[in-house]
């Protein structure tokens, strides 16, 4: 698991709108490869109103699950993300739309 806070890099972004470009930056990368969205909801992050969402795909032929909550409240960004870590390989990043760095 991992957690980051930090700005709020543009200010008319919505929750939503974070979830599709993390979504969106998962297909742009060539290592992955059979992507599903396996859930996509609502839920609460303490009292924050945030957007959770699962995705499965194969990553260098491996499967490979990623389970992200974002929520933004006054102009901060907080995001908590679950790798399946069986599948994480150690050394390599990926920068997300927000700048944060996951392993890949």
């Amino acid at each position: 698991m991992e957690a980051f806070v930090g700005y709020q890099m543009e200010f008319d972004w919505s929750v939503v709108g974070l979830e599709r470009q993390e979504i969106t930056l998962l297909t742009e990368d060539n290592a992955n490869r059979e992507i599903q969205i396996v859930r996509s909801r609502w839920v609460r992050l303490g009292n924050l109103h945030a957007r959770r969402f699962e995705v499965q795909f194969l990553r260098n032929n491996s499967p490979a699950i990623i389970d992200h909550v974002i929520a933004l409240h006054n102009g901060v960004e907080y995001e908590l993300v679950f790798w399946d870590e069986v599948h994480q390989l150690a050394g390599n990043l990926a920068k997300s739309a927000s700048g944060v760095e996951y392993p890949r």
